[in-house]
């Protein structure tokens, strides 16, 4: 059943649907049942109930809630969380709709073709390298992404189940 009155929600949850983070369904669902605890509620109340809920990651409850919906699914990627951020880009942690399984992606913003290039350039040093501590990353890979806005570079890590204890430590 569609919950037709969302009340001050109703730019929130338009938002998360044009986000692509979740069916249809389960943001019905998601939706009604907080609006069944709070009829009156605000969109940061929900986003809190949602991440409570485990259907958002606080990264993107933050970025829903900021307007900035479009670019939380990338290709088959769905971004989790900023890792960091560097002088091409920013690299988060990222789970694929393709194999369910954990990977860091390097989003770099169409500024000029020398990105392009000097990523490849660095994707392909990085597949060379030898050194012990850079081996936990196989199976790089480039792709280009549409967001609304403009296009992207997306490079790609698969990443070891330890990775989560990595970045808490680093």
């Amino acid at each position: 059943m569609a919950v037709t009155n969302l009340g001050p929600c109703e730019w929130f949850v338009w938002d998360i649907r044009r986000s692509h983070l979740m069916s249809a369904e389960a943001v019905e669902e998601a939706v009604g049942a907080f609006l069944k605890q709070q009829p009156e509620g605000e969109p940061p109340a929900l986003a809190q109930y949602m991440v409570q809920e485990h259907l958002l990651t606080p990264f993107q409850a933050e970025r829903l809630l900021q307007g900035k919906s479009q670019d939380l699914v990338l290709g088959p990627y769905t971004l989790l969380e900023a890792v960091g951020t560097g002088s091409m880009g920013t690299v988060y942690r990222a789970i694929s709709s393709k194999d369910h399984k954990p990977y860091a992606v390097k989003v770099l913003p169409r500024r000029s073709m020398w990105n392009a290039r000097m990523a490849r350039r660095q994707v392909t040093a990085f597949e060379k390298c030898k050194h012990p501590a850079e081996s936990r990353c196989k199976a790089w890979s480039s792709e280009r992404a549409d967001s609304s806005q403009n296009r992207r570079l997306i490079t790609s890590c698969k990443l070891p189940r330890a990775w989560p204890s990595v970045i808490k430590t680093a």
